[in-house]
């Protein structure tokens, strides 16, 4: 493209170059008073009639109106524009590269890289430079972030540019008309839980009659076994539901006691040939919740002697 601008150039320049009128116009004399007007048809090819200088002459007029407009049109303003003013400098430090002067970033760039600067805000705080991921896009550098190569243009050369303020007309916002409520089913409120029972059952000091069992006599002379009965008392704040037995000792066992109100009993005889000794009972009472008094304890003595049958 610089071979053809050259050509143009030098063709253009030649065109434009003054000649010397002075011996034309004393040659056309000389010929005009010898009677010449115009050149033979054998010899030029443009007839021996004088008229072929009119359209020479309206085709120069022409050409001459053509090369007018075309100038003043600016079409060949490329051809001979000079080269944009621009310089390359190199990054001191990373740095992010922004949109527009003290704008938003969009790249970062890292330090010791080489950009070219095609611009710069109006107070040359800032520099326009070639974007290096994509060099049909302007970014905007802090100038102090910079350094010139030498024989650079100075800044102040650089064309200034921007990214303008944008004329902003706000709109207040129209409010959504409301909705009427979607009428729903009326629903009977839920009741509400009870509270769980955390309250445990009361136990009394339960108690063996006899605390012994003796062998005795009957009126056949034959033995036999006293049997003990355990008592105890018991409450609850909704009821009580139970209360459990069991032994251990010289015999062991477990049972159930039955409930009368808040008294419960349990009748204990011992099972045959039970050794001489104690039995220890232990006893608790439960409610409907599941919550368990404490324990309580009596204690009842075995005594085996003879052939008695226990």
């Amino acid at each position: 493209m610089s071979e053809l601008d050259d050509v143009l150039r030098q063709s253009f320049a030649r065109i434009a170059e003054p000649g010397d009128p002075a011996g034309v116009a004393e040659a056309m004399r000389t010929r005009l008073a010898a009677g010449d007007t115009g050149t033979p048809a054998a010899t030029s090819g443009f007839g021996s009639s004088a008229g072929w200088v009119v359209p020479w002459l309206f085709g120069g007029a022409l050409l001459a109106v053509g090369g007018l407009l075309l100038g003043t049109s600016g079409l060949l303003n490329p051809l001979f524009a000079p080269e944009p003013v621009a310089q390359t400098v190199q990054l001191t430090t990373s740095v992010d590269a922004l949109d527009c002067p003290d704008g938003a970033p969009v790249a970062e760039l890292a330090a010791g890289n080489r950009v070219l600067v095609v611009a710069r805000s109006d107070d040359s705080a800032y520099l326009g430079v070639r974007n290096p991921y994509d060099t049909a896009a302007t970014v905007w550098l802090p100038a102090a972030v910079v350094v010139a190569d030498a024989d650079q243009p100075a800044i102040d050369s650089l064309p200034v540019d921007g990214c303008g303020t944008a004329d902003t007309t706000l709109i207040a916002p129209t409010a959504e008309p409301t909705a009427p409520p979607t009428p729903t089913e009326t629903q009977a409120p839920t009741p509400p839980k009870p509270a769980a029972d955390r309250t445990i059952p009361t136990l009394g000091n339960p108690t063996a009659t006899p605390a012994e069992d003796i062998c005795a006599y009957d009126s056949y002379s034959a033995y036999y076994a006293v049997a003990s009965v355990i008592a105890v008392t018991a409450s609850d704040n909704v009821a009580v539901a139970g209360v459990s037995i069991s032994w251990t000792g010289v015999a062991t066992g477990s049972s159930q006691m039955t409930g009368s109100g808040t008294s419960w009993t349990f009748s204990f005889n011992p099972p045959e040939a039970t050794p001489t000794g104690n039995v220890t009972f232990v006893l608790q009472a439960r409610d409907a919740a599941g919550n368990l008094s404490g324990t309580k304890q009596t204690v009842v003595a075995v005594i085996s002697g003879g052939s008695c049958l226990i």
